[in-house]
């Protein structure tokens, strides 16, 4: 096994614009011959679902409170913004994590992968 703080942080990055599809791809292929990648490859594939689940169900409660209760609608157009944030800048503090040779943290994570 070798050490690549390069491709941790790639992969870490990758999330912002391939979703979980890329960190998934390396973590798989990556995890027995990279140090670390094992639980930098799952850190980041959980948040990635995570976030996914996230919009999903933002947008279920969007539709639901459209139809059903209108006030409550425009509370969406506060919290889509805050899971892109999150998206967006979660990723870029585990990318420089990494290079400082800190584990991972992403936090409103859900284990998907254990």
């Amino acid at each position: 096994m070798r050490e690549d703080k390069s491709l941790l942080t790639i992969m870490h990055i990758s999330g912002l614009f391939a979703g979980f599809l890329v960190p998934l791809i390396l973590w798989a292929t990556q995890r027995d011959k990279i140090v670390g990648m094992e639980a930098h490859g799952k850190a980041a594939v959980n948040f990635q679902l995570s976030i996914l689940l996230y919009i999903f169900i933002s947008f279920f409660f969007f539709f639901f409170f459209t139809i059903v209760f209108f006030p409550l609608a425009f509370l969406m157009f506060f919290i889509y913004p805050c899971i892109f944030i999150l998206a967006f800048i979660f990723p870029i503090i585990s990318a420089v994590n990494v290079s400082n040779g800190k584990e991972p943290s992403y936090p409103m994570t859900i284990r998907f992968i254990i």
